[in-house]
């Protein structure tokens, strides 16, 4: 009887967190801000350049990609470093850094050209 009456609860809360989450990612990215004589509201135009500042919730363990063994210090290293090689929608291993490359016969020497 009360398993019923928790799995609702539960599922209530689960949709106000949801609807939350959508709510608040639309105020980040899409800001709306008053013009310069308070009335109304529009968007501004971005800005070029500057410094984007994100805090984090704990210190990376390493910010080097060689010796990062953490999923958080391989989420920060990510957005730090560009690699040779990215992956598309599909999962195809497409050029970043790399413009292209070359794979031996024997499979064990990789040539990149930058």
């Amino acid at each position: 009887m009360f398993s019923g009456y928790i799995e609702m609860r539960f599922r209530t809360f689960f949709l106000l967190l949801l609807l939350h989450l959508c709510l608040q990612s639309l105020f980040l990215f899409f800001p709306q801000q008053s013009d310069s004589q308070g009335k109304g509201r529009r968007m501004e135009s971005p800005l070029s350049g500057g410094t984007y500042r994100r805090p984090l919730e704990f210190n990376p363990k390493t910010l080097d990609p060689a010796l990062a063994t953490d999923i958080y210090s391989v989420s920060i290293i990510q957005q730090l470093f560009d690699g040779l090689v990215q992956f598309d929608r599909d999962l195809n291993v497409i050029p970043a850094l790399a413009m292209s490359w070359k794979i031996s016969p024997d499979g064990l020497t990789y040539t990149f050209s930058l």
